[in-house]
């Protein structure tokens, strides 16, 4: 619609009202410039800085670390502004869609727990754990369900794991332990799990993560870990 036909319409818009501010991702990642966000110039009472703090942002870890696995997803939330810079802080850990579905499939048993936690520094994070049941090496069965009984045993590992992990550590070393080589768990699983009832139909072995990473550990059972922080 033309402009000169509807009042409603201007010509051109107000230039710099909005200006860029660079994103800084925290410390214990191997890159910090993460990108850019607008944000409505200081007019009056309402201060630009205000505008940004509490903004939240979603970065792969490929592009914090700078790597090629690209299917973890970090969520940084802005808690301080210096100059023309935003000063960010972890605010979750996530996967991505097509992750999730590549892991679930049929004829196995779905073991799923979360957990509330809070860290030596104060802040309350939530942690949930997803496993799955797997084949023996040549298995027959077609079918490798776990019993009821296992599935809450294991349940109630994979919490008293979290809560032991998380609760002695501040923020960062609990981070840490959810990027890949920084950290690992894999002695920690491998000395729980040993300790389980013997399986059923199938052995029990997980796919997915691990509180540190996404890659299998020697017992054949990484758990998947997203962790997401709340209210201190």
């Amino acid at each position: 619609m033309a402009v000169c036909k509807n009042k409603r319409l201007t010509k051109g818009g107000k230039k710099g009202a909005k200006k860029k501010v660079d994103v800084k991702a925290p410390a214990m990642f191997n890159i910090r410039n993460i990108g850019k966000t607008l944000v409505t110039r200081t007019q009056g009472t309402k201060i630009a800085s205000d505008g940004l703090k509490g903004r939240v942002f979603e970065v792969s870890l490929a592009d914090l670390q700078n790597d090629e696995v690209a299917f973890r997803k970090f969520k940084l939330i802005t808690e301080d502004v210096q100059g023309k810079n935003c000063l960010t802080n972890f605010h979750g850990m996530d996967l991505t869609r097509d992750k999730m579905c590549s892991m679930v499939k049929i004829w196995q048993t779905v073991i799923e727990a979360h957990v509330d936690v809070k860290t030596t520094d104060g802040y309350l994070l939530r942690l949930f754990c997803v496993g799955f049941t797997e084949k023996r090496n040549n298995q027959i069965r077609k079918t490798s369900y776990a019993q009821h009984q296992q599935v809450r045993h294991i349940r109630k590992k994979m919490m008293e794991i979290m809560t032991r992990e998380v609760q002695t550590k501040d923020l960062k070393e609990v981070v840490n332990k959810l990027i890949p080589d920084k950290g690992y768990l894999s002695v920690v699983f491998l000395l729980v799990f040993t300790s389980l009832p013997a399986p059923g139909p199938g052995m029990l072995a997980y796919r997915g993560l691990t509180p540190t990473g996404c890659v299998g550990l020697s017992c054949q059972m990484p758990l998947l870990c997203l962790a997401n922080r709340r209210n201190r």
